[in-house]
């Protein structure tokens, strides 16, 4: 049985990243980018602009943003766009994933959610329990709710 490993769940999610045979340049530049602005432990907390990713890679804007779509239409990112009046200068919300997770996520038994738990998943961004609870399996954290 394969260890499982210790690294921070950005750390992770970057290396997975680039071992993924389908990501372009553009892909695992933009990706790096991303993984200087999240918080390490949990990924979240991750939104920068396109301009400030290029500035700090020293690319170019465009780069950047075809660089997300491809971890999009791979399912390795999700861009969850926010107000500008409540983000500022920030970009949209960039939120990690893992392509397999998103397709077996569906099949994935979990727990009865309680209406509690539920609210509190909504409340703290996610889409669902379900997709909560996947992302700590994933990430191999307990969950808090």
């Amino acid at each position: 049985m394969p260890k499982k490993s210790t690294a921070p769940f950005v750390v992770r999610w970057r290396n997975d990243v680039l071992n993924d045979p389908r990501v372009t340049k553009n892909g695992a530049l933009s990706a790096m980018a991303l993984t200087i602005y999240a918080r390490v432990l949990d990924g979240k907390d991750c939104h920068p602009s396109a301009a400030q990713c290029a500035k700090k890679l020293r690319v170019g804007e465009s780069t950047i943003e075809r660089g997300w779509r491809e971890l999009k239409e791979l399912g390795w990112l999700e861009i969850r766009q926010t107000p500008e009046s409540v983000r500022g200068a920030e970009g949209a919300v960039k939120v990690f994933r893992w392509p397999e997770k998103l397709a077996s996520q569906a099949a994935t038994p979990v727990a009865k959610a309680t209406p509690e738990a539920e609210a509190k998943a909504k409340a703290e961004g996610w889409a669902s329990l379900a997709d909560y609870h996947a992302y700590c399996r994933k990430a191999g954290i307990d969950p808090e709710f």
